[in-house]
């Protein structure tokens, strides 16, 4: 393993152990893009299976075009996932009420 890729597992081994000492869920927020699926269906297997609480994803508009891809990923990863979208945010404005008052106590 590279220094980097050291210090990357550290960090996510120290992430991990602060949100179950904390019992903390995890809100994954996901790119809109080519791929995101995947990457969101493996990172949520992989963030369950290493036993921590998942509350669910946002999806994140990170570029003001749009494709087929983009517009059809919020309806895919909802019929493939078991975890809740608790929102989407939209290029260039900022975390909408709705996704604020979803995830915050």
């Amino acid at each position: 393993m590279t220094p980097r890729a050291v210090a990357a597992s550290y960090l996510a081994d120290a992430s991990r152990t602060l949100a179950l000492a904390l019992d903390l869920e995890l809100i994954l927020v996901v790119g809109n893009r080519l791929g995101c699926i995947n990457v969101t269906a493996l990172s949520l297997a992989y963030a369950s299976q290493r036993g921590l609480r998942i509350r669910g994803y946002i999806l994140n508009d990170i570029d003001a075009e749009t494709s087929l891809a983009i517009r059809t990923n919020a309806r895919s990863l909802q019929a493939l996932l078991p975890y809740e979208c608790l929102g989407l945010m939209k290029y260039g404005q900022a975390l909408p009420a709705e996704i604020r008052q979803r995830v915050l106590p």
